[in-house]
């Protein structure tokens, strides 16, 4: 998605660089991290609507000293054209931490709870897969065409926690099971369940969300839950801003429903995925950050996008 000359009210400003922030004003990652608070950009500088998408970009102030720092901005992006379109199918790859450290503060119930919930509300067209990963990993879960809630449920009640905590095997089967399931302009979604102690296999932040990034290819993207008072926020959050997904936490069984609500709303109105947004800017002026959002070649990755 191109956004030509949107900022080319920057022409006369001096500046070295300007952060930009991704869709709305809460400045958080991915639906859940908290961000440092920047000044609240409050000039508005462009407001168009091209291609069924509207676009704007407010600034935090409207005028600037030659050499200053730092400029920031919010570009909104919002889906108005058309109409919301059909559920389509869903692929879903579901993948469980069962390792030892999901033992406690019932971890491990709310997990499965919130898969049976996943489960519950697929349709016949729609396609799951379901892992669970500790030292080692395996697929619990994967019917051969529509999917069974009993089967499912059957087979969740085995899980029991034990061992270390292989993130990484967890995700590339959850990956490979997530390609095999073959259902035409599916929304593709892996949902990732864990309190993100990774402590076997590439457990660092940057190396696990490599691995995440890679549903791109697939057309889709990755969701995290962080599960327990003890979960790793930068982990489960960076890795869902890599590879495009939401980022909730769940440390009680309440949120559960209203949290994969949100989850089936977005997938059931996917209009677009894979979407960049790139600036032109006046010369001198630069993007040194685009807050909970990852670059490449200087555009700006952006999430799947909604209608409305």
């Amino acid at each position: 998605m191109r956004t030509p000359h949107y900022l080319a009210g920057l022409g006369l400003l001096a500046l070295a660089g300007l952060s930009t922030a991704g869709s709305g004003e809460s400045w958080v990652t991915g639906g859940g991290k908290p961000q440092p608070v920047p000044p609240k950009p409050t000039e508005v500088v462009t407001d168009t609507t091209q291609d069924g998408v509207r676009v704007q970009v407010r600034l935090d102030r409207s005028k600037v000293k030659p050499g200053s720092k730092d400029l920031y901005a919010v570009t909104t992006l919002e889906v108005v054209g058309g109409v919301r379109p059909d559920r389509k199918p869903l692929a879903l790859s579901v993948v469980l931490d069962v390792s030892g450290s999901m033992e406690g503060e019932k971890k491990l119930h709310h997990v499965v709870e919130a898969t049976k919930f996943v489960v519950d509300r697929l349709g016949k067209d729609d396609r799951i897969s379901i892992v669970a990963y500790e030292t080692g990993t395996h697929t619990v879960y994967v019917p051969d065409g529509s999917p069974d809630a009993e089967a499912a449920r059957r087979a969740l009640a085995k899980l029991r926690p034990l061992g270390g905590t292989n993130m990484e095997a967890g995700l590339r089967l959850g990956l490979k099971n997530l390609a095999g399931l073959g259902v035409e302009g599916a929304a593709r979604r892996l949902l990732l369940l864990s309190d993100g102690q990774a402590n076997q296999g590439i457990s660092s932040i940057e190396g696990l969300s490599e691995i995440a990034a890679t549903v791109r290819e697939l057309g889709g993207s990755v969701s995290t839950f962080g599960v327990g008072a003890d979960y790793n926020e930068d982990l489960m959050a960076k890795v869902a801003e890599a590879a495009g997904g939401n980022y909730h936490v769940i440390d009680r069984g309440a949120q559960l429903a209203e949290v994969f609500s949100k989850e089936f709303s977005e997938l059931g109105s996917l209009v677009g995925n894979k979407a960049r947004l790139e600036l032109d800017l006046p010369e001198g002026v630069e993007v040194i950050e685009a807050c909970g959002y990852p670059m490449e070649a200087g555009k700006i990755v952006l999430r799947d996008l909604y209608y409305g």
